[in-house]
Order: structure tokens, then sequence, then C-alpha cells
């Protein structure tokens, strides 16, 4: 359980980590162009690991509809949300991304029909998240109009992110994790190339 806490704070550390610099990179590169290189990246390293774990990238009809599931994250998320920083503060970003589990646990029982055991403390713990959420987010949107652009771009690639992680859990279960998201950074990588060119 330690082992499974330390990887836990060790990924969310490195997605704030992820924020930071990607607000830096924006001072210097276009949201487009960074998530070209940031997208690029990371599927060489899954690509690297997937050959020291001596396993095959298979493609048929059902793994290439797996892997597209990468629009959703990270070309979309990443996208909108690189789109967006360059309206709002990574710190502000940050508090709405924290909405990403709210969002999961709703798409869940929409798409899935996930059983809620307390439906009225399902709710309240919803809305005082969301509550918490906008009133960060409110002076910051009464300062600058065009703050309301980067809000409105950050959630989408919420969102984005959590269609993601509900269509994943479910496509984990016939996918070696390492196989799946090699396919998912490639497919992202390839409309990434489209969006940049």
């Amino acid at each position: 359980m330690i082992k499974g806490v330390l990887f836990a704070f060790l990924a969310a550390f490195s997605w704030g980590a992820a924020i930071v610099m990607s607000k830096k990179g924006l001072e210097n590169m276009d949201a487009g162009g960074l998530f070209f290189w940031q997208v690029g990246s990371a599927a060489m390293l899954s690509w690297f690991v997937l050959a020291i774990s001596r396993k095959k990238l298979p493609v048929t009809k059902k793994s290439i509809l797996a892997y597209s599931t990468g629009i959703f994250e990270p070309f979309l998320a990443y996208t909108f949300t690189l789109y967006g920083l360059k309206f709002i503060s990574a710190g502000i970003t940050a508090v709405i991304f924290s909405l990403e589990s709210v969002f999961i646990l709703i798409l869940s029982v929409i798409l899935f029909f996930v059983k809620i055991n307390s439906p009225l403390h399902f709710i309240l713990l919803l809305t005082g998240a969301m509550a918490g959420s906008i009133m960060v987010a409110l002076p910051d949107i009464n300062d600058r109009i065009d703050n309301i652009t980067g809000y409105i771009l950050i959630v989408a690639g919420v969102l984005s992110a959590s269609f993601y992680v509900v269509i994943s859990s479910r496509l984990i279960v016939n996918f070696e994790p390492v196989t799946l998201l090699t396919g998912q950074l490639t497919f992202s990588f390839i409309l990434a190339c489209f969006l940049l060119f």
C-alpha cells in the first residue's frame, strides 16, 4: 500500500510540475508546437519502455479503436489546457483540474451506470467540490474578461481527460498498460503532426 501511495504522490507531483513547466514553455513557443514536442517525447519514451519490456503493439481493428481514445487524452485534454494556460495562471489551472475526479465519477455513473451507495452524500460532495473551485476562480474571472476563454478551454480539457480515464478503465482489462498507452500516445502524436503542420 505504501508503494501505491508513493507512486500516486509522484504522479501528482509530475502532473503539477508539468502544468508549471508548460506555462513557462508557452512564453517561448505556441501551444500547438509545445504540445507536439511534449507528446512526441512521451511517445518516444513509451516506445522505449515497450521495447525493453519485450512487448509488441498489436494492430487490429479492436486495438486501433482502443488507441484512438488517445484523442481524449493527451490530444484534446492537453491541447485545450495549453491554449487555456495562455489566459490563466498555472495555479488556477491546477485548481480546475482537481475537478477531474468529480467529472470521472459523474461520467462513470452516466456512461456505465456505476452504483452509488449514498446518492445524497455523493451529490453534497460533488456540489462542495464544484462550489470550492468556482469560489477560487471568480476573482480571477472578474479581473480580466478574457480569462473566461481560458476557463472554458481548461474545463474542456478536464472533461476530455475524464472521458479518457473512464474509457481507459474499461479498456485496460483487455490490454497491457504499456501497450495501450503507447498506442494512445502514437495516435495522439499523429494528430499533433496534423495540428502543427
